[in-house]
């Protein structure tokens, strides 16, 4: 039994001696040649990488270590629009304003007639609502409604029209109103000179017949021939037909029956 207990007491000995040397051996990895502590400081399981230059002083260095760079991120360009166009107003023309216009052709019987169209001007400038204006020179259209010449000289010439629309900055507007005055017609007569001259003297004719047989003599004849011509001219005169004209140097007013909406620029 000695021996036993003797080995069992050289054994337990030699592993208290190894235990001694190896917390010996840690507490002096744990000191500098100084016999300072030094406090390690912890490690994750993965490596980091050797970096010996100063951290970025303030908040944003965990931020630069992290990233490995402390440049901004590229913004994004803003999308740019584009400006809107300014929306044009518009405006009204009210009913009963009155317009001056003349027509650039002249507008006659002869060359005009009923469902024809023709253009003319607008003298002055007309002002609406909203600041809205119809500049002068505006074209304006008329359509024909009657045109009828004159067949003798106790019977009327008839050339009546309405206007139909408006031209406004290339835009083109309805109008409904009525014409309220017109110049003068300029009447042209429509018989011929022959046909004058002919019945001028198939009156002297009849005159110098009817002189001869009342007076039975030259001077009788003569005088019946005179009177009869007069007689010839004033039937000439008063079976010719006419033409009536609208100088395009007259001014037509026009008055609206019902307001017209314009767009300003």
């Amino acid at each position: 039994m000695r021996p036993t207990i003797r080995s069992s007491t050289v054994v337990f000995s030699l592993a208290a001696l190894l235990s001694s040397a190896a917390c010996s051996s840690k507490d002096a990895a744990a000191k500098d040649a100084n016999g300072r502590a030094i406090e390690l400081a912890p490690t994750s399981g993965a490596a980091s990488p050797l970096n010996d230059r100063p951290l970025a002083s303030g908040s944003n260095s965990t931020s630069a270590r992290s990233t490995g760079s402390s440049s901004p991120a590229p913004s994004t360009p803003r999308e740019r629009t584009a400006p809107r166009a300014p929306a044009m107003r518009s405006g009204t023309i009210g009913a009963g304003t009155t317009l001056a216009v003349h027509s650039i052709p002249n507008v006659c019987t002869n060359t005009h007639h009923a469902g024809d169209l023709f253009a003319a001007t607008l003298n002055d400038q007309v002002s609406g609502s909203n600041g809205v204006t119809i500049p002068a020179g505006t074209s304006m259209r008329f359509r024909v409604v009657e045109s009828v010449r004159s067949e003798h000289s106790k019977d009327h010439a008839k050339l009546s029209f309405v206007p139909v629309s408006l031209s406004v900055g290339g835009v083109t507007y309805p109008v409904q109103g009525r014409v309220t005055q017109t110049p003068s017609f300029n009447m042209e007569r429509v018989q011929s000179t022959q046909v004058q001259a002919e019945k001028i003297a198939a009156g002297a004719a009849i005159g110098a017949v009817a002189g001869q047989v009342i007076g039975k003599d030259t001077r009788s004849t003569v005088i019946g021939g005179v009177v009869g011509a007069a007689a010839g001219t004033a039937v000439a005169a008063g079976t010719a037909d006419y033409d009536a004209c609208v100088p395009n140097t007259g001014t037509i007013t026009v008055v609206l029956d019902r307001p017209v909406s314009v767009r300003g620029s």
